[in-house]
């Protein structure tokens, strides 16, 4: 396949902002494309790291995916969670958490609360992140 049509497919593939797609094993795989930022003067080192969370605010924030995005360019920090559909519960309200942190781990960054996710949305989810206490 030429890399332009790769492109293509990605580009298209990336305006989904929680919409469900058939993977190649037929198994729908969906996503949740975001942007964290925050607003303060600071400039993270580049290995900095960006944990999002999808959570079910319907049960206790429970996370149903976690995963780590290292070296992206920001704020605002664009990324793009990939989740099982038939891995969130009947009923579940889902939402994100995120946090950023320092290559050594320090937490610098974090949602105060869930960050509601709209279904079906082709916007991606935009939230602000408060500084750690």
């Amino acid at each position: 396949m030429r890399p332009s049509i790769i492109a293509a497919l990605l580009a298209a593939s990336s305006l989904s902002g929680c919409a469900a797609t058939p993977s190649s094993a037929g198994e729908a795989s969906a996503s949740v494309e975001g942007r964290a930022t925050f607003y303060e003067k600071l400039l993270m080192p580049a290995e900095s790291v960006l944990r999002v969370e999808l959570v079910d605010m319907s049960r206790d924030n429970d996370v149903l995916v976690r995963e780590e995005f290292r070296s992206l360019p920001g704020p605002p920090y664009a990324f793009t969670l990939r989740y099982a559909p038939a891995s969130v519960p009947d009923g579940a309200r889902l939402g994100l958490h995120a946090a950023l942190f320092t290559p050594r781990g320090e937490r610098m960054f974090v949602t105060a609360e869930a960050v509601p996710v709209v279904d079906g949305s082709t916007q991606p989810a935009e939230f602000r992140m408060l500084r750690s206490p």
